[in-house]
Order: C-alpha cells, then sequence, then structure tokens
C-alpha cells in the first residue's frame, strides 16, 4: 500500500501557521514561502529523543496504551473466553510453525479447575495442528500426571503426530513463551492457570530477550536446536 510523505514546517519569521492548516481546510491554495519544507525519512529516528524521555518517565508499556489495549492488562474475574482469545492472539504474533517452547512452573497444575485443560487446548487449537513439538519447562515436582495426560490427550487429538517434551528446572520465574525459529517470544505475568485471578500482565519480549531465554534453556539441556 503506497504511503505518504511525512515534512516538517520550520517557520520562518513572521509566518502564520495557522493560515497554512486553514488553508488547507478550506482546500485553498497554501503559501509555503515563509517556511523551511523538510523531508521526515525516518520519523523514529527523527522523534527518538521524544520516545526514550517518554519511556524514561512512563514505561514502555505506555506506548501501547496510546489507545485502549486493556487486553494486555488480565485483571480478576476476566472471562476464559477473553483469555484465551487475547493468548491466541499472542500465539499467532510471534508466528509459530514448528517449535514451541513454553516455561510455565506450573503448566501441568489446574489449581483446583477442572476446565483447565480446555483452556490450554482452546488457547493452542490453531497453532498445534501445524506444530512438530511443544517444549514445556515446569518446576520439578509441580505437575500432575493426571492434568499432564489430559492436556497432552487433548492436543494429540488435534494433531497426533506432535511431539511434547516436559523438562523441569527452577531456574525460570515468568512465563515464557518462545518460538525458536524467528527468535520471537511474549510473556505472561502468571501461569495459564492462574490468569484470571489476579491482575497480570502480557506482553512481547525483545528479540535480545528471546535470545538469553534460548541460551539459559539450552544450557539446562531444556531445549536443543
Amino acid at each position: 500500500m503506497a504511503r505518504g510523505v511525512i515534512i516538517e514546517l520550520i517557520p520562518k519569521e513572521g509566518a502564520d501557521f495557522s493560515k497554512v492548516i486553514a488553508d488547507i481546510a478550506n482546500k485553498h491554495c497554501v503559501d509555503l514561502s515563509g517556511f523551511e519544507v523538510r523531508k521526515l525519512d525516518s520519523p523514529i529516528d527523527y522523534f527518538l529523543p521524544d520516545f526514550i524521555k517518554h519511556i524514561t518517565q512512563y514505561g514502555f508499556y505506555s506506548l501501547l496504551c496510546r489507545q485502549v489495549l486493556k487486553e494486555d492488562v488480565i485483571g480478576p474475574e476476566e472471562p476464559p473466553r477473553n483469555i484465551e482469545a487475547l493468548l491466541r492472539g499472542y500465539v499467532q504474533g510471534i508466528g509459530v510453525k514448528e517449535e514451541l517452547i513454553i516455561t510455565d512452573a506450573y503448566f501441568y497444575e489446574d489449581l483446583g479447575d477442572e476446565t483447565y485443560p480446555e483452556r490450554v487446548e482452546q488457547v493452542l487449537v490453531d497453532a498445534v495442528k501445524h506444530l512438530k513439538a511443544i517444549h514445556i519447562v515446569t518446576k520439578p515436582n509441580m505437575y500432575k500426571e493426571r492434568v499432564k495426560s489430559e492436556i497432552e490427550k487433548r492436543l494429540q487429538l488435534l494433531n497426533p503426530s506432535i511431539e511434547l517434551v516436559h523438562k523441569t528446572s527452577n531456574s525460570f520465574h515468568d512465563r515464557f513463551w518462545i518460538n525458536p525459529n524467528n527468535q520471537r517470544g511474549f510473556f505472561t505475568g502468571t501461569s495459564l492457570n492462574g490468569l484470571g485471578k489476579r491482575y497480570a500482565l502480557a506482553d512481547y519480549l525483545r528479540e535480545d530477550d528471546v535470545v538469553t531465554i534460548l541460551s539459559a534453556l539450552s544450557k539446562e539441556d531444556l531445549f536443543t536446536r
């Protein structure tokens, strides 16, 4: 799709910018002789000092909230269907095609929620059909075989050839969902089975953070290419 040109108007002494706006609004000829006109080839670089100042003061997430993006903050009693739709979108957003890594200490714990295996299925329903393998890292001794078996059964019904690899580690606190093939990922502030119980954030990871996480996984032999 064709994009327009972004220009900067730098007024000379006595220039009337309000007249320029009025002429544009009324479809009159616009006289820019009182301005120095510059084309902005890279708006991001041009406004970089302003971005840095804003992020330093308000945090990176505030840029995502310039429009209403409340769905990225998952609050108490958020309906399960909303949580499922949000995470499906994130999984799609990281371009999962072959492999998916999930570090979630309590991924195979239902915490008393009998519908939890179905929630996992709904989050992964679109992606799992195309995946070759899912690598899941939980805390040692913090999973139930009953829950693990039910989740695996549901995923294998969607894709009988999928490989489900479960390993354990105490090294990961945050919940990371990683596509190792393109080094993209996202995180959630609490486990999948805890979303909707307390306020938690979901957001994409930077590529260099994904590289760090993959390196840590490799060192513990939790994932190898």
